[in-house]
């Protein structure tokens, strides 16, 4: 099953007004970019998360990396394997190469 990388990266990034520290997928940045491409209406960033949103990374380098992340995922299948994503906690389960 192939994965879209975008769905899992976050950006962890501070909120303006109070602080606090939020995870935005990347995904998100994309769909605001597309939101903001196809004329979005407000008039501040304020008014308009995906405004905010959008600014955040660059589009290009999103969409190369998640086209990178599809390439390695093909040639890793076309191996007869695939590409997992592990998360600190599955590290114990991974067998000890050295």
């Amino acid at each position: 099953m192939a994965v879209d990388i975008v769905d899992l990266i976050r950006l962890e990034f501070p909120c303006p007004v109070c602080g606090k520290r939020y995870p935005i997928p990347l995904a998100q940045v994309l769909l605001s970019q597309d939101m903001m491409h196809e004329g979005c209406a407000a008039r501040a960033e304020e008014e308009c998360p995906p405004d905010f949103f959008a600014r955040l990374l660059d589009r290009g380098t999103i969409l190369t990396f998640q086209q990178g992340w599809q390439a390695l995922q093909d040639q890793a299948a076309a191996a007869g394997g695939a590409l997992l994503i592990e998360t600190p906690n599955d590290s114990s389960d991974e067998p000890d190469f050295a």
